[in-house]
Order: C-alpha cells, then sequence, then structure tokens
C-alpha cells in the first residue's frame, strides 16, 4: 500500500496487486463441484422456465383454435336450422302433391336416422379403445410397488 498526497495536502491509499493475500490458483475438489451444481441447478431452472413458456404459449393458440372453431359450428348450426325450412320450402313447391308438413316429418326422419347413425359409429369407436394410458399407468404401478418392497424390506 502506498501514501499519496494530491494537491490540497490531503493523503489517500492506493491499493496494488502486491497488498491482496495470494489466491490459491487451485480451487479445491468441493468449491469446483459446489459451482458446477449451481450452474446445473440454474440451467434446469431456465429449462424448465422456458418449458413453462412454450406450454402457456401452446395453451394460448390451443384456446384461440378451439375458440375460432367453436364460432364456426355455432354458425354452422344457425344455418342448418335456417336451411331445414327452406329445404321443407322447397320439396313442398317442387311436389306440390305432398303438404309442408308432409316433408317436415320426412325431413325430420332422414335427420334422426342420420345423428343415430353417426352417434352409434363414433360410440363403436370409442369402445375400441381405452383413452386412459394403460401401460404408463401400469408401469408407474409397478414402480410403486417396487419402491414400497424396497422400503419394507431394507434392515433398520
Amino acid at each position: 500500500m502506498s501514501l499519496k498526497t494530491n494537491g490540497r495536502g490531503t493523503t489517500s491509499t492506493a491499493h496494488t496487486v502486491a497488498d491482496q493475500p495470494a489466491v490459491s490458483a487451485d480451487l479445491g475438489v468441493s468449491s469446483q463441484v459446489s459451482g458446477i451444481l449451481e450452474d446445473v441447478e440454474h440451467l434446469l431452472k431456465q429449462h424448465l422456465e422456458l418449458l413453462h413458456e412454450e406450454i402457456r404459449e401452446d395453451f394460448r393458440r390451443t384456446k384461440e383454435a378451439v375458440l375460432a372453431i367453436g364460432l364456426a359450428g355455432a354458425l354452422a348450426l344457425v344455418g342448418g336450422i335456417l336451411l331445414v325450412p327452406t329445404a321443407i320450402g322447397l320439396l313442398s313447391w317442387a311436389v306440390p302433391a305432398v303438404p309442408w308438413w308432409g316433408w317436415s316429418g320426412i325431413l325430420a326422419c332422414a335427420l334422426f336416422l342420420a345423428a343415430g347413425a353417426l352417434y352409434f359409429s363414433g360410440k363403436r369407436k370409442l369402445e375400441s379403445f381405452n383413452p386412459l394410458p394403460e401401460q404408463s399407468l401400469q408401469a408407474a404401478k409397478e414402480n410403486l410397488e417396487w419402491i414400497g418392497n424396497q422400503v419394507t424390506s431394507t434392515p433398520k
């Protein structure tokens, strides 16, 4: 350390490299491992934050897509409701021998038959598989049983 005098008569201290305690270039293994573990922990936190943001963005996009599809379905439903009386009017005009209420009944029966066919087709498809992940659930159950056996069989 050296003392310096400035023009006003005051002194200040200046630290030099020689004044610093010698730092060992060879850090201990435990401090190096500790630093690595801190870096790994920081990296994992960053990855989890990135994953969280990606999930949030995917959820936002999915929500927007579902909203658009829902609105499209609602508009299609209104269009279909308006199309039924139009079809009845067209059929009554094309074949005047059958009254409008006759065409209404015929069209209603045709729509109910189509709805029933679609319902049973969907029900059959749904019954053909289990929507739950059976293999993953079974593997998790086996892992839990194994852990339970390990805990109970370890000597105390």
